[in-house]
């Protein structure tokens, strides 16, 4: 299918994404309606999975198969937006592999890359606050993740810092508002918010690429949001 083609779906995909509303109702259900909420919501390709955890990961399955039925031959959105399953757990493997996923988007595509530059700026910052209740800190290397947005020294001196000191770097570079008793996981949902309000910026800009990123994206969080309301039933709107 052409570019213009695919782009036409994939943006009438986009405006049948679930919506506030949909969350709700989904979290006043039953598990079995909750079930049966993922298959009539055509988020799933099969009715005969009983397990919501199976469910979930045939969800993510199917949402893969679909992008690879969008780029035949190109593997670089499912490494790059599927993380996980490529990862291998040895120490420093998980950099190693986004870094070397990095530097393959910087020679192929220039919207993957501006999106990894966010994510992966974000997800320095993460592991520099999650690493302040570590004794001794675990090595720099061994999860620092090269991006344009954030250079590598002041990353460095953020992680041999203060955490009030990251806390005020988002601010100051981002224009996140974040309270100096934070959690991080809410510091984490802050910065995915600001993540998905990017790539929804990107998604306006016309063109195949930060479309997909974003479809793939929202898909995604539907799944996770869809999983939180099955296990926790608060429905907590995180965008």
């Amino acid at each position: 299918m052409n570019n213009e083609y695919l782009k036409g779906l994939l943006d009438a995909k986009i405006s049948r994404l679930l919506t506030e509303a949909d969350y709700l109702a989904y979290a006043n259900l039953s598990n079995m309606e909750k079930l049966n909420f993922f298959i009539n919501n055509n988020l799933v390709s099969t009715a005969i999975v009983s397990n919501f955890e199976a469910l979930s990961r045939l969800a993510l399955n199917d949402l893969k198969a679909e992008v690879m039925s969008y780029l035949p031959g190109d593997n670089l959105y499912l490494i790059a937006l599927f993380p996980h399953d490529y990862h291998k757990k040895e120490r420093g493997a998980k950099a190693d592999h986004l870094n070397k996923v990095y530097a393959m988007a910087q020679v192929r595509d220039p919207w993957l890359t501006r999106y990894l530059d966010v994510d992966y700026a974000f997800k320095n910052i993460i592991n520099i606050l999650r690493a302040s209740h570590f004794t001794p800190k675990e090595p720099f290397s061994d999860f620092y993740l090269e991006q344009n947005l954030v250079s590598e020294d002041v990353m460095r001196g953020l992680y041999s810092g203060e955490r009030q000191s990251v806390i005020n770097f988002i601010k100051t570079e981002f224009g996140i508002e974040i309270d100096p008793d934070a959690t991080n996981t809410s510091i984490e949902t802050k910065l995915d918010d600001y993540l998905m309000q990017k790539i929804s910026d990107f998604a306006t800009e016309g063109d195949l690429n930060p479309t997909l990123i974003y479809y793939i994206k929202m898909k995604q969080y539907e799944i996770l949001r869809l999983r939180e309301l099955y296990y926790t039933r608060r429905n907590k709107h995180h965008g």
